[in-house]
């Protein structure tokens, strides 16, 4: 993990299932939040940003793909923006421009409260798809930005996730010389 940036929250591993109450708040989990707040005060030191937006927990809130919600840490939400202010070539710029729109115009900021609990604006909950019916929703870490997904959907996601896994994995986490193809276990000689 030497490569990764100094300045910037990593959050690895962390998946678990929340309840969101009446006002559509739910509670950072306990060890999640520790976590957090540890990469906070290293990237702290790094950051330009003031010293009390490393107080509280707080996020960027935005609309993701496939009816998620992507969460960022304050240091973190120039990864967001700075893809969409110089998207991959190729895209078609109206297409970008409205999706650019739709994301800054989505786009909240929460900080938690004493009990670490985070609003979700009404307007990202309906993009989610997270009514008042459905108030279960799975967090996870992807490294530099949470996800929030109702649980209803979560397994299929995890299913796509997994078929993606097993077809990109040899070339991807079982090669170990970056300079020749793949030599794990699925390489064909």
């Amino acid at each position: 993990m030497g490569n990764l940036e100094p300045n910037l929250v990593h959050i690895f591993g962390h998946r678990e299932i929340l309840t969101l109450d009446s006002r559509g708040r739910f509670r950072v989990p306990d060890e999640l939040a520790r976590e957090l707040t540890g990469e906070l005060a290293r990237a702290a030191a790094q950051s330009n940003l003031p010293p009390r937006a490393f107080q509280r927990l707080s996020f960027y809130l935005v609309p993701g793909t496939q009816r998620r919600i992507f969460l960022y840490p304050p240091t973190n939400i120039q990864v967001a923006v700075q893809r969409f202010e110089s998207p991959p070539p190729g895209q078609d710029p109206a297409q970008v421009r409205a999706a650019r729109d739709y994301f800054y115009s989505m786009m909240g900021f929460a900080e938690a409260d004493r009990q670490n609990r985070v609003q979700i604006p009404d307007h990202l909950r309906e993009h989610a798809g997270l009514d008042t019916k459905e108030r279960q929703a799975l967090i996870a870490g992807h490294n530099l930005w949470l996800t929030i997904v109702k649980s209803s959907a979560a397994k299929e996601m995890q299913d796509k996730g997994f078929s993606a896994l097993e077809e990109v994995g040899p070339n991807v986490l079982d090669r170990v010389d970056t300079t020749q193809p793949s030599t794990g276990p699925d390489a064909t000689e």
